[in-house]
């Protein structure tokens, strides 16, 4: 089938709640994991075919706005390939196959081609459980091995890992940027993309011994800097004199310096100070004061455990970090626990080990913990956008208000 007689649908289906807090403000196929988000990868091996998205409700109209070009929660039948959302790369055998069939990762259907027209419906959940089952059970099947995601921190796990095949599918050793003589690069050249626009100055060192660095367009990478592969830096960002290790994807327009391991800043965050933030996912719109930490390890070195509206939960991970939600700010001197889930719109004072939960919308005062005013963080929100050149748009404002509503609902109880 041409790519321009193909519809793809991508869906999210009621397992998204489990990515809490990465899925707050954002469908699942648009988390940033190696080098792109899984509707990206989509369109580069598919670019002329008609997308369409099914999203839960509350994040129908800033979906739509994100996404012009696409049909967005259209209740129409359709026929075609249709993608689970919590994918993050397609296996070949999706992308190369012409019979309808359903694909399984376990017990998890990630994709589903048929030539049968098929209705799914959304609510706040995604799409029903009970009309994907029903769908795969009257599929022929195909076991496939593909990475999706379970729980949050599996972002964290297989960053590494999809960074180097996604650099195989992307392309290699394209450089159209101007890097200082003084600048260093380690390892094969190859393993080293640079975008148009972007600038390694003097005394970095770029070291692709370990894996691909690939840099987007327009980023400064500023002296004294080491950058260390197999790493993403996204367009429009800044490392300032920054120790970047392996593993580290950063998306567009974020400002890095300190030390960053083995973490996914989804874009549009600043880390602009010195500090370290290891195995960490870190949101848009954060801002991490100076001296920021977080931990990594136990004392024990024993398997970390992460907070949640539901309660602690066992990853399995002997090193983890913390997971900071959207629009998110920590005082100068934070200190965030082992497994920390910190909700959108909160605010840390500094000098204190955090909490392992903060629900949305929490705001720490010097006497405790306080609800922060709707009104007041989206007017922080929209400050903070409009140094950026952002405007908050009135479909995101929605999803924010409804974010809102039901963290004084379910989300609640500081950990």
């Amino acid at each position: 089938m041409a790519d321009r007689e193909l519809t793809i649908t991508i869906y999210e289906d009621s397992s998204c709640e489990n990515l809490y807090p990465i899925i707050c403000l954002r469908p699942a196929f648009n988390i940033l994991c190696g080098l792109a988000s899984l509707i990206l990868r989509v369109r580069n091996r598919f670019p002329q075919a008609q997308v369409n998205l099914l999203v839960r409700s509350q994040l129908q109209d800033a979906t739509r706005d994100s996404f012009p070009d696409c049909l967005v929660n259209e209740r129409v039948a359709r026929t075609g390939l249709f993608v689970n959302g919590r994918v993050v790369r397609l296996p070949e055998a999706v992308v190369r196959g012409l019979d309808s069939k359903a694909y399984m990762s376990g017990d998890t259907m990630i994709a589903f081609r048929t030539r049968k027209e098929v209705t799914l419906e959304v609510s706040r959940d995604g799409v029903r459980e009970e009309r994907l089952s029903g769908i795969s059970k009257e599929l022929p099947k195909e076991g496939v091995d593909a990475f999706v995601l379970e729980h949050p921190w599996d972002v964290v796990r297989h960053n590494r890992d999809v960074l180097e095949a996604d650099f195989s599918e992307f392309g290699a050793g394209r450089v159209l940027g101007v890097i200082d003589p003084l600048a260093v690069l380690m390892g094969d050249g190859t393993q080293f993309m640079l975008g148009a626009g972007s600038t390694v100055d003097p005394f970095c060192v770029i070291d692709v011994r370990e894996g691909p660095v690939v840099i987007g367009n327009d980023v400064q990478v500023r002296a004294h800097s080491t950058v260390q592969g197999p790493c993403y830096l996204g367009d429009g960002s800044v490392i300032d004199g920054a120790l970047i290790r392996p593993g580290t994807s950063v998306g567009p327009v974020s400002r890095l310096s300190g030390e960053v391991e083995e973490s996914v800043f989804q874009g549009w965050s600043n880390k602009h100070h010195l500090g370290f933030m290891g195995h960490a996912w870190v949101g848009e719109w954060v801002n991490l004061g100076a001296g920021t930490n977080n931990s990594d390890l136990k004392n024990n070195y024993g398997r970390v455990r992460v907070g949640s509206p539901r309660g602690p939960l066992d990853t399995g991970l002997q090193k983890l970090g913390c997971f900071i939600g959207d629009h998110t700010k920590t005082g100068i001197g934070s200190l965030l626990n082992t497994g920390a889930v910190i909700g959108p719109f909160c605010s840390l004072l500094g000098g204190k080990v955090s909490p392992k939960y903060l629900p949305p919308f929490t705001w720490q005062g010097p006497e405790g913990f306080e609800k922060y005013r709707l009104d007041e963080a989206v007017a922080t929100a929209r400050a903070v956008m409009r140094r950026r050149y952002v405007e908050m748009g009135a479909g995101y404002e929605k999803a924010v208000a409804d974010l809102y509503r039901r963290s004084g609902e379910t989300l609640t109880g500081v950990g």
